[in-house]
């Protein structure tokens, strides 16, 4: 939605649904979850020159959450039938884009962000609230989960 002119503008031209748009923290980029092979994240720049690129691939639902402020960080859950909805980030400056998993537990992962010092995140499975720190070298772990 164009809030200066109004009314809306296409954005993706693919037949397949497109949703759960998450702008990059410089705003050049939007990734989003889309329905084309399997359910995927994809990235495409905000000019909307250039396509649509696939991020990751996997045979499992996934759904973008939040940049990390750097830009280097898609946060993202995922869905595994064992284990419900997990969170997961893919290393925008790796060249493969490996994706990590920050937590898997038997509850629903899910409404998660960075903070603004890109040092923690926040989510809010179905049981509670949690934190993950990243460490100093900008893995992540796990600080607390009950």
């Amino acid at each position: 939605m164009d809030l200066v002119r109004g009314g809306l503008i296409r954005f993706t031209f693919d037949a397949s649904t497109d949703n759960y748009p998450v702008w990059s923290p410089d705003g050049a980029q939007i990734s989003f979850r889309s329905d084309r092979k399997g359910t995927n994240l994809y990235v495409k720049p905000t000019s909307g020159a250039g396509t649509e690129d696939l991020l990751l691939e996997t045979p499992a639902v996934k759904v973008p959450q939040d940049w990390s402020k750097d830009g280097r960080f898609l946060l993202y859950y995922e869905i595994n039938p064992k284990t419900a909805r997990d969170l997961w980030v893919l290393d925008m400056a790796e060249k493969e884009r490996k994706p990590h998993v920050i937590v898997n537990t038997p509850f629903d992962e899910t409404i998660a962000q960075f903070s603004p010092d890109g040092r923690w995140v926040a989510s809010m499975p179905r049981a509670l609230a949690v934190l993950r720190r990243l460490k100093k070298d900008r893995k992540l772990f796990r600080v607390a989960c009950r």
